[in-house]
């Protein structure tokens, strides 16, 4: 299940990544001030004010799936998407790779490495 939850997520973010003006992530958002603030910033200024200040996502290790299980499944996932499963992903990789900086470190890593030679 957990590829199969990887495969659609990383599709899916690639594409609205690719598409989206703003690019807010919850696992940054949980942790990073100066992100929740300037995510605050940007819907205020859309008029629809937001308060972010009680944004929690659960520790990392209370998953499900140890580390070595996930490192695994995630390569394999990678491969999956590069090779069979490209056509899921309708995204700019060069639009991605500019806003990667707008995610968290993990799903930064994740992503980026389904980019590589794209």
């Amino acid at each position: 299940m957990l590829a199969v939850f990887l495969l659609i997520w990383m599709a899916s973010a690639l594409q609205a990544i690719s598409c989206a003006d703003f690019v807010l992530d919850i696992d940054r958002l949980s942790t990073d001030v100066d992100c929740r603030k300037k995510a605050m910033e940007w819907f205020q200024s859309m008029c629809c004010p937001v308060d972010f200040s009680d944004c929690a996502i659960p520790s990392l290790n209370k998953w499900p799936v140890a580390a070595n299980e996930f490192e695994r499944v995630l390569t394999d996932t990678v491969t999956a998407i590069r090779i069979k499963a490209a056509a899921l992903v309708i995204a700019e990789p060069e639009i991605v790779r500019k806003k990667l900086e707008s995610l968290s470190p993990l799903s930064g890593k994740i992503l980026r490495s389904t980019l590589e030679n794209q």
